[in-house]
């Protein structure tokens, strides 16, 4: 299990980023669903428990916005791959813009943003988190 919500948050990030991968070489129904499901899944969640928590507190405030519209983006990418035609060259090149948000949001992320959020969240409470984060993703899937 993860030590805290850091530890839990790029665990997923790991995650997605190897199923992102194997959709770049060969796209394969399965793995984009679940890609799909794990990424929401992990939005809402992050947002509800981390994002919600440290919001209003410097240096955390700008990275988490960022943070809130790069998970915007991603959805609406996400949306119209699931209602697009599966595979076409289109789709790829949807997904490749899906793929490079999500890659450059995960490097922000645990960069600026974890630094920004360690300095107003108490290590205590991130440890707390890890089970907050999986009962919401939970929800979600």
């Amino acid at each position: 299990m993860a030590k805290d919500i850091y530890q839990r948050l790029e665990q997923d990030h790991r995650e997605m980023q190897q199923m992102m991968g194997r959709l770049s070489e060969r796209f394969d129904d399965r793995t984009f669903k679940k890609l799909a499901t794990e990424l929401t899944a992990h939005t809402v969640a992050e947002e509800k428990v981390l994002y919600h928590a440290v919001v209003k507190e410097e240096p955390a405030h700008q990275p988490v916005l960022e943070g809130y519209e790069e998970h915007h983006v991603a959805e609406l990418i996400l949306r119209e791959l699931k209602s697009n035609q599966h595979g076409t060259d289109r789709w790829k090149a949807k997904f490749k813009v899906l793929k490079e948000n999500v890659e450059h949001h995960i490097e922000e992320e645990e960069s600026t943003m974890f630094s920004a959020v360690r300095e107003v969240l108490p290590q205590q409470e991130a440890q707390k988190m890890v089970s907050k984060f999986e009962s919401e993703k939970r929800k979600h899937h």
